[in-house]
Order: C-alpha cells, then structure tokens, then sequence
C-alpha cells in the first residue's frame, strides 16, 4: 500500500515507519526515520484539517 504523509507531520523529510492512535483516539504517535516519536492531539489535528 502506498500512503501519503500529511504535511502536518513532520520527521525530517524522513519515512513514517510506525503510526498508532490511543485508545478513543484522544492522541496520535508517529515513530520515523528520524528516530523520534511525535505526539499529536486530535483537538490538533482537527484544528489543522
């Protein structure tokens, strides 16, 4: 599957290897080949779409 990264998340213009989303979907987490994890609101999220 070949899937789009939102500009919204950033690693570096580095690839997304892992995405999970809490249970209720209150926040987001992004793991890339920057080696950081990004934490992401979904108040945030729905700010930005």
């Amino acid at each position: 599957m070949i899937a789009e990264k939102p500009s919204w998340i950033r690693h570096e213009g580095m690839q997304i290897f892992s995405i999970d989303v809490q249970p209720g979907g209150l926040r987001l987490a992004t793991g890339g080949g920057d080696h950081k994890v990004r934490l992401l609101s979904s108040f945030v999220l729905c700010l930005l779409a």
